[in-house]
């Protein structure tokens, strides 16, 4: 691995489909499936296939100075090598419902099954919306493309837990 780049393990969710499982067996069942989270940044998607087996999924960040163009580029390479990819959508990068409506038809048209909706580290909106919750809303009828919406919110969109949505 190059220094500039990282590729980490990122933490894991315990999701709401195991209403019955004691809190232990949520956690082994989570830590059966790692994820890495990487930095969209130039060359890391060679790094990725070069170290990482396909059958880990592979979450990408958002870079509220890059904006969500270098995440998605790299989601729809990595999908196109066969991993499961998880891009951050950050809504402070999302411009206004047209944006949304373009990143999600985009995400599709790659096989994407999963994202996971963040507020972002922008200072700054790009456009309407401020927060996850904002962007969930709006996505509407097009959340029914994605088998899987992570989401991290609370009343400031800071993060205070993953919900799973399915």
């Amino acid at each position: 691995m190059h220094s500039s780049r990282e590729l980490r393990s990122s933490s894991f969710e315990i999701t709401g489909g195991h209403r019955d499982a004691t809190p232990g067996r949520a956690l082994l069942a989570a830590l059966a499936r790692p994820r890495y989270e990487i930095l969209p940044l130039t060359g890391i998607t060679e790094d990725v296939v070069r170290h990482v087996p396909t059958a880990i999924k592979i979450t990408v960040t958002a870079s509220p100075t890059r904006g969500l163009e270098p995440t998605l580029r790299t989601v729809e390479t990595l999908v196109s090598r066969g991993y499961a990819a998880v891009p951050h959508l950050s809504a402070r990068l999302v411009r206004d419902r047209a944006h949304l409506e373009e990143v999600v038809l985009r995400l599709r048209a790659a096989g994407v099954s999963e994202v996971f909706v963040i507020a972002g580290d922008a200072r700054r909106q790009a456009g309407e919306f401020a927060g996850a919750a904002a962007v969930l809303s709006a996505m509407g009828e097009f959340r029914a493309s994605f088998r899987e919406i992570g989401i991290e919110i609370d009343a400031n969109d800071r993060v205070q837990r993953v919900v799973v949505l399915r």
